[in-house]
């Protein structure tokens, strides 16, 4: 069990990284159903929630070329249809006061995530969150995803800030690695799961139940 952090983040960071999915939206359990559905029409597969949960954090196409290969366009298609179908998605409470706050602060904002470019910007559009964030890295623009150091790494050099003053925030074991791989300090969302991710014994050096929790250890500074 990882603790919750209660330590202030240092005053000297001013660039904050945030994964998209878990953390900024609240789309874990649509996504959940959306694999699911998709694997009991299209392959009459029924995972459990471990099995679906081992996915959290990987490329859409990743998983479905994981099941069936040849089938992965049908079964990406399929599962966008379906999740579309569930309606907007919303940001968790607190969050846009979180980043309200950063952006007054003149702090550097941008979204890690693995999914691609149209279904990241659909999502904080659908959120409008759209604003807060002048740089947006998908898994469509990088070679390796999360947990990978690389998406974090083309982040902070579109926003020409340091990984020494920057924090990585996310809800999965990907996020946490990327970041830690990448040199900057790492957020444990745990708002955005129930499980506790395999960090593959790297400790997210804060680690936050809700949204507030973050808020706190921003203001303190």
């Amino acid at each position: 069990m990882i603790e919750e952090g209660g330590h202030r983040i240092p005053s000297l960071v001013d660039t904050y990284l945030f994964d998209l999915d878990g953390t900024l939206v609240d789309s874990a359990s649509r996504i959940r159903q959306s694999l699911r559905a998709t694997l009991r029409d299209c392959l009459g597969i029924d995972p459990d929630e471990d099995e679906v949960a081992r996915y959290t954090g990987v490329p859409l196409w990743d998983i479905m070329c994981a099941y069936d290969e040849d089938e992965a366009p049908r079964l990406v298609d399929y599962y966008r249809r379906y999740y579309a179908a569930l309606g907007p998605t919303a940001p968790f409470p607190g969050v846009r006061d979180i980043l309200d706050y950063l952006w007054e602060a003149g702090c550097g904002l941008a979204v890690v995530t693995a999914k691609g470019s149209d279904s990241a910007w659909d999502h904080l559009e659908e959120a409008e969150l759209s604003d807060y964030f002048p740089v947006v890295v998908t898994a469509d623009e990088v070679r390796e995803t999360k947990p990978s150091r690389e998406p974090v790494m083309r982040a902070l050099a579109r926003l020409d800030r340091s990984a020494a003053r920057s924090i990585m925030i996310g809800d999965s074991a990907a996020d946490i690695l990327s970041g830690h791989r990448a040199g900057t300090y790492t957020g444990w969302a745990r708002w955005g799961t129930d499980r506790c991710p395999d960090f593959e014994g790297v400790r997210p050096d804060f680690t936050w139940e809700e949204p507030e929790g973050l808020m706190t250890a921003i203001r303190v500074r």
